[in-house]
């Protein structure tokens, strides 16, 4: 959802290696001055390297400094959708800096000029209802500062735009979710999946928005926006403090299951189908005809308990066989698939 030019090219080479997964990104954000993410990152970490890498982000004030961004996006990082930031910092109790209406308003303009679609990140209920005004096709994350409105509801619907909450980084963010990432995290299923350093990172909270925000409250808004018939997708958020990539999407969905009140299949398809067709990925998202041979293999029912599945047996892209789990299918696969 954000990333620099070197690391865009590095792991866009990397999915070309059949074990990866393959890759889609909002390429390098539009972001301004002294804009989100740049708190978050220099909480964590305030080396000169980072600071240099910042220092060539992006720092939009106006329309034409929009174009001359998403002209070189387009050139260099060929990004799928553009990622817009709209952080004022109210649910963590802080003042940051943040684009106008009239900023976000133009890049959204512009990027769908140029056929790209939008989302945003938001954490509080004003930013989102601004950036939904602007016009952005979806948000990144739901507020977790109060309780949802009448009003948020209408700016979604206005936008048929969805919202993929990343519920268990809220949960970070208030460190509410500690003891779900802790489950998570120690899961005999995915022992020698994580790394030690990731297995630390799931186990730790943000806590940005201990005094400022309730997940409960990031629940309630995604019940709420879900009866209106608005689209929940899943996601992760991962690298975020209190996510790991990949395992983070069953903690998800976990949530989506058990606290927001979705049925698993319901579930499956906000990771699946949903978000496929959202984001415009029109070779994938199915098991049909035609769409990439992508299958994840699972012992159990899913549909009759969604933590079933981390009980893997098999990853398959583009219809070959993930190595690591090669060895202990081979003598079966085939008869299995066919």
């Amino acid at each position: 959802m954000h990333n620099e030019l070197e690391n865009v090219q590095k792991l866009k080479k990397q999915t070309l290696e059949p074990d990866t997964a393959s890759y889609k990104t909002a390429a390098q954000a539009a972001t301004i001055e002294n804009g989100w993410p740049i708190p978050v990152i220099t909480a964590h970490d305030k080396s000169p390297e980072t600071a240099a890498a910042i220092a060539k982000w992006p720092k939009l004030t106006d329309r034409n400094s929009v174009i001359e961004y998403l002209d070189w996006t387009a050139k260099e990082m060929q990004p799928d959708y553009i990622k817009l930031m709209h952080e004022s910092g109210t649910s963590f109790g802080r003042e940051f800096s943040y684009p106008s209406f009239e900023l976000q308003s133009i890049i959204v303009e512009e990027a769908k000029k140029r056929g790209y679609f939008t989302i945003a990140h938001a954490t509080c209920l004003k930013d989102t209802i601004d950036v939904l005004n602007a016009g952005v096709n979806g948000l990144t994350h739901t507020f977790c500062d109060q309780t949802p409105t009448q009003e948020v509801i209408d700016a979604y619907k206005k936008n048929n735009a969805w919202v993929n909450p990343t519920l268990a980084t809220m949960g970070s963010l208030t460190t509410e979710g500690k003891e779900l990432q802790h489950k998570f995290a120690h899961d005999p299923r995915v022992e020698g999946m994580l790394s030690e350093d990731s297995v630390g990172n799931m186990c730790k909270c943000m806590g940005f928005a201990t005094e400022h925000g309730k997940v409960e409250y990031a629940y309630e808004g995604v019940r709420k926006l879900r009866e209106a018939g608005v689209d929940i997708l899943c996601d992760s958020a991962g690298p975020a403090v209190g996510t790991a990539f990949g395992l983070s999407m069953h903690h998800e969905l976990h949530i989506f299951v058990h606290k927001i009140g979705m049925t698993p299949a319901e579930a499956l398809r906000s990771a699946t189908s949903l978000i496929a067709k959202r984001f415009k990925f029109e070779d994938r998202g199915q098991v049909a005809k035609g769409l990439n041979a992508d299958l994840l293999l699972v012992e159990g029912n899913p549909l009759e308990d969604i933590d079933a599945t981390l009980n893997i047996r098999g990853v398959w892209r583009d219809g070959n066989l993930c190595s690591m789990y090669a060895e202990k299918l081979e003598a079966g696969v085939e008869p299995l698939l066919g």
